[in-house]
């Protein structure tokens, strides 16, 4: 019952996220669903050679079977996406055992994408959860994302619940 609880509610605090900016309103009228696969099929892996922060190793969908996935795709540069931030830690600190959120940065300006650069970002802004540079945009195309920021929803067993484009999520 609880984790039907946390469901409804991370539902829908992505359901509530409204675009607030030009590009993620033209991505959230342009395609229904957002995300083509949106409920239906596993959510993509993780390549393997991506870069990874605040984690020893690069984490893989496949073994965090079992837990409620929050993938952010976001940018240091991106206003909006700092504005998630305090809604995420939010989330993560009342539903840690749950609940993993992943930070997937996809650069929009190429100085971005410098892991050094993503590094002083993640910790100018306390950020504690794992985050991927996703510098050659692989997740970002795999998952379907058009604006910054995205969120991307995936159950316990590994399938897409659903992608919010823009906004701001509310935790509560």
């Amino acid at each position: 019952m609880r984790r039907l609880s946390f469901l409804f509610l991370v539902s829908c605090c992505l359901r509530i996220a409204a675009p607030v900016t030009p590009l993620a309103q033209t991505a959230a009228t342009s395609a229904k669903p957002e995300i083509p696969f949106e409920g239906r099929a596993p959510a993509p892996e993780f390549p393997a050679s991506l870069e990874w922060l605040n984690t020893a190793r690069p984490l893989a969908l496949a073994d965090l079977r079992g837990k409620i996935v929050l993938l952010d795709f976001w940018t240091y540069c991106c206003i909006n996406c700092m504005h998630i931030i305090p809604d995420l830690k939010k989330l993560e600190a009342k539903y840690a055992r749950e609940l993993v959120v992943i930070g997937v940065h996809s650069a929009k300006f190429q100085n971005e994408k410098e892991t050094a650069n993503i590094r002083e970002a993640v910790q100018r802004h306390e950020i504690e959860h794992p985050v991927v540079n996703d510098k050659d945009f692989q997740v970002w195309k795999s998952y379907g994302a058009r604006a910054w920021p995205t969120l991307v929803l995936i159950n316990p067993h590994g399938k897409v619940l659903r992608a919010c484009p823009g906004g701001r999520a509310k935790a509560s």
